[in-house]
């Protein structure tokens, strides 16, 4: 039995998807058992005809279930609006990896009907805040990166758990990923995979000019602090690589868990370590 009153909202990337075949193949499929379709503004030269939303905070807020069609750098985007609008996310990949989405393409429209029969189940992805002077910088749902400005020198830093020194680092600079980001910046800096259902965060150091410095795993109800010490060079603080913001000596960035969740459609067959194993595969070796 389909469930004729859900209200699908589109957020294709049209550089993922080119003249918007996907999207349109999954229309045909959802539109004339009477599901209602909102698109984002992106496609309104796509040649469908359907509602267009004006804004993607309009599009999220409005459905009960988002399709994100893209690479992984679109789904961590609209993902981190879904979670600030409680609104439930199938992603589609359309890009190299794909560890956050549910389906490759090829098998969208098998998944699609089982989801339009609410045989599914949600898994939820932790999300990181960063705060700057006790304003809100942002949300992250892979990591945070203090890093060091473009023509700088090494960046030195303090960085606290909670209020105790963890170490002070001379380095390019400090990740702190959420076990989504586990196997993204922070895997490539020498950090360990964590699965999505544990509580933690993982603070990396990105080449540290010290023997010592490893990578930590703190519980996530933990606040971790960094602290600007450079003189001679600006930091930059980038969330998920998309918003960046600039930093100076004696500035303090506080990272911590917030208090939304990033809900992803999961069908029965969905094995994270089965997907994890096949894409570090495929990282390594292709």
């Amino acid at each position: 039995m389909y469930n004729f009153l859900m209200i699908i909202g589109i957020y294709t990337n049209l550089e993922r998807d080119i003249k918007a075949l996907a999207t349109k193949t999954l229309i045909e499929l959802i539109h004339p058992l009477g599901v209602q379709v909102l698109l984002c503004s992106e496609l309104r030269n796509s040649g469908i005809e359907f509602k267009y939303c004006e804004s993607n905070d309009e599009l999220v807020s409005k459905s009960d279930i988002v399709v994100i069609f893209g690479g992984d750098g679109t789904i961590l985007r609209i993902a981190k609006l879904c979670a600030k609008y409680n609104t439930e996310i199938f992603a589609v990949n359309l890009g190299n990896m794909g560890f956050l989405a549910e389906t490759e393409k090829v098998d969208m429209l098998e998944k699609s009907r089982k989801i339009l029969s609410g045989n599914y189940s949600i898994e939820k992805r932790t999300i990181l805040k960063a705060e700057y002077d006790n304003n809100f910088l942002g949300y992250a749902l892979n990591e945070v990166v203090i890093c060091r400005d473009i023509m700088s020198k090494m960046l030195r830093v303090n960085v606290y758990i909670n209020d105790s020194l963890l170490d002070a680092y001379h380095s390019d600079g400090i990740i702190v990923a959420t076990p989504t980001g586990s196997t993204a910046y922070s895997l490539s800096a020498g950090g360990p995979l964590v699965a999505p259902d544990v509580d933690a965060m993982i603070v990396t150091p990105i080449c540290p000019h010290t023997l010592h410095s490893r990578p930590l795993v703190v519980k996530n109800d933990k606040t971790v602090t960094v602290k600007i010490l450079s003189k001679s060079s600006n930091a930059r603080v980038n969330l998920d690589g998309d918003v960046s913001y600039l930093f100076k000596t004696n500035d303090i960035i506080r990272i911590s868990y917030s208090d939304i969740v990033a809900k992803f459609i999961r069908l029965d067959n969905y094995d994270y370590f089965s997907k994890l194993r096949d894409k570090i595969s495929h990282m390594t070796f292709h």
